[in-house]
């Protein structure tokens, strides 16, 4: 019982000094960047539920799949490198096929 109560004053502790951080730090509104006219390179058709992703070593935003406007399933990725701000479309490694054998 002895142990319990200074666990329980540290947790009383940390709740209120919580909630002095959570309250006095100022927070940007979140908003959207429209970057479009920043963008270079072929950028992706519309795409509806693709996959997307972030690789921190490269610095880039990976898309993946989707369907197309007219309803039809893709299977092309994209990259968006963000230090440089253009699309690209990456080339399989040499011996790798595009498409799995039937």
């Amino acid at each position: 019982m002895a142990r319990s109560i200074p666990v329980f004053i540290f947790f009383l502790l940390s709740l209120t000094l919580a909630d002095d951080i959570a309250t006095n730090t100022p927070v940007p509104p979140l908003q959207w960047i429209n970057l479009t006219n920043l963008l270079q390179g072929n950028s992706p058709p519309p795409l509806k539920d693709a996959a997307i992703g972030y690789d921190e070593t490269s610095r880039s935003i990976i898309l993946f799949g989707g369907e197309s406007q007219g309803g039809f399933p893709q299977g092309q990725t994209y990259l968006l490198n963000l230090d440089s701000l253009t699309w690209d479309v990456p080339s399989p490694p040499s011996g790798l096929h595009r498409t799995p054998p039937a």
